[in-house]
């Protein structure tokens, strides 16, 4: 949802100014955005670093008849889940409703990155046994946009929502900052992707969790290449 945002806050602050595509794919690259879309009044393409789309309508398909509540509602935003193309590749679809007139900004995920997804073992169908303690649990960020976690309310947001404006050094200690309680975090990377391990401050106080926290993203690492052995170790653990 962050680089749906990204482009909606873009065309907001250019409101009465000309756009042009040469603009919109110069900024969408600068913010590795994949393909977008950004649709009129009337749910039409007006402007898609997808050439062949552009003029699509929202009402042609079903998939896309879900975004019409965005030419009407300004607080729109969807995040749709993966959808089976016509040549058996995978698509998924972010909206967010314009700002700067009545209209859709929508990103697309390809079937390249969803299978990159999929590729860190099915995780979110193991988010639930992510857990450190009662309260503590992971989740994996892409482009500081958390792209995984057990609470399916919070992906697609960006790291920056949480009080992080640059992740720090691998394996050391930050805040993260939800509904205005701060949590303590750290990280480990994995190809492109990072692995936050979080819990409450609260339970720094038993020393046992800071060590947990390190050795449950190394646990994870072994998840990804198939080995769900640590978890199911670790799961009465702490």
């Amino acid at each position: 949802m962050a680089k749906c945002r990204a482009i909606v806050y873009m065309l907001e602050q250019r409101k009465g100014q000309p756009i042009t595509q040469e603009m919109l794919d110069k900024f969408a690259e600068s913010m590795s955005i994949g393909t977008y879309y950004i649709f009129d009044e009337n749910g039409v393409i007006v402007f898609t670093n997808e050439k062949t789309n552009l003029g699509y309508n929202l009402m042609t398909k079903e998939q896309s008849r879900y975004f019409l509540p965005a030419l009407t509602n300004p607080d729109f935003e969807l995040i749709q889940a993966s959808e089976k193309n016509s040549d058996g590749t995978l698509s998924k679809y972010i909206g967010k409703a314009r700002r700067d007139q009545k209209g859709l900004v929508q990103v697309a995920y390809s079937d390249d990155y969803i299978k990159k997804v999929n590729a860190i073992g099915n995780i979110r169908e193991n988010m639930s046994l992510l857990r450190i303690g009662t309260n503590g649990f992971v989740v994996i960020a892409k482009d500081n946009e958390i792209i995984e976690a057990e609470n399916t309310e919070i992906i697609g947001t960006h790291l920056i929502d949480y009080g992080i404006n640059m992740l720090p050094q691998e394996g050391t200690f930050f805040n993260f900052i939800i509904n205005g309680e701060t949590y303590l975090a750290t990280f480990e990377k994995f190809s492109d992707y990072q692995l936050i391990g979080i819990i409450p401050k609260s339970m720094t106080r038993k020393g046992i969790y800071g060590f947990i926290l390190f050795s449950i993203l190394q646990g994870i690492l072994v998840i990804i290449f198939g080995i769900p052995l640590y978890l199911h170790t670790n799961k009465g653990k702490s």
